[in-house]
């Protein structure tokens, strides 16, 4: 059966210190795997704090930067924050009549809603004590939200005012 192993003659010498050889060779790449692996893990970790401190360090300067230029959009930015001067900017929620059990009734026709529907003069609402939320009150159910108003009524000002916010979290 093993008719091609009949020639063959083996010095033990030379069989023993090859098989050792090969052993040693053998247990040396197993060990040489397992360090690469824990090196590459041990940079992988390293390479991940580098990235993840560089990222908070960026954050941080576009919340610094978002502030320094929100500060700056009123006249008097030289003299005192935005803080100091701020009447606190609120938009109207648009009427829904509360049905006698609670609910909330479905916005049916707007001519009948007691509060006038005026897009283009949205503060004759506060003559009629219509409800108010401030900006980040209305954008926390992730609605979409319109800042209407006349010109010079502080729409960039409230959103300076919301961006002010965001940015010292």
């Amino acid at each position: 059966m093993f008719s091609f192993l009949t020639n063959l003659h083996l010095d033990r010498l030379s069989f023993w210190l090859g098989f050792l050889a090969a052993s040693l060779s053998w247990w040396a790449l197993v060990r040489l795997v397992r360090l690469g692996r824990i090196l590459r893990e041990r940079l992988q970790a390293q390479l991940d704090e580098i990235t993840r401190r560089r990222k908070a360090g960026l954050d941080e300067r576009l919340r610094r930067e978002t502030l320094r230029k929100v500060q700056s959009f009123h006249l008097a930015a030289s003299l005192f924050p935005l803080e100091e001067i701020i009447i606190l900017p609120q938009v109207f929620t648009p009427y829904q009549a509360i049905n006698a059990d609670g609910t909330i009734a479905p916005n049916e026709d707007l001519l009948r809603t007691p509060l006038p529907y005026t897009p283009d003069w949205p503060e004759i609402n506060s003559n009629y004590g219509a409800p108010k939320l401030t900006l980040a009150q209305a954008l926390q159910g992730w609605v979409n939200l319109a800042v209407i108003g006349q010109p010079g009524s502080g729409k960039t000002f409230a959103l300076a005012h919301l961006a002010s916010q965001i940015s010292r979290k």
